[in-house]
């Protein structure tokens, strides 16, 4: 039987980290995820979970490029699990989602400035 691993979120980005290395970028970012509701009492609540982004290759350059802290996100990727040790010797997990398409739903002009984004500034491959 075949097996599944897909995240499809939309969300607003966090913190933005790029790693330039020799055979290209890779970007960590966060993306707050939120879902609003109505308890029974009549309260509003909102419950924000945050997601851990992992990009690589041309859809990092972009990322680097075009996206910052607060843009709305678009995201499509798989989950994985990796660990690591503390300097205290304690292994960590972490799960990230490594993204594979990406769309930018936060629409921006030429100065960067929130309006609309002409569709001839985007990298041909992503009009």
């Amino acid at each position: 039987m075949a097996s599944l691993n897909k995240a499809i979120l939309i969300g607003n980005v966090g913190r933005v980290e790029v790693r330039t290395f020799q055979d290209g970028k890779v970007v960590n970012a966060s993306l707050a995820v939120s879902e609003r509701y109505t308890k029974r009492d009549g309260t509003q609540v909102e419950d924000t979970t945050w997601f851990n982004l992992v990009v690589n290759g041309r859809l990092a350059d972009v990322f680097d490029n075009y996206v910052q802290k607060g843009d709305r996100l678009y995201v499509e990727g798989r989950f994985r699990q990796r660990s690591y040790q503390t300097r205290e010797g304690d292994e960590k997990y972490i799960w990230e989602v490594v993204v594979r398409e990406m769309q930018m739903l936060t629409p921006k002009n030429q100065d960067g400035a929130v309006g609309q984004q002409p569709a001839d500034d985007l990298p041909e491959d992503f009009q």
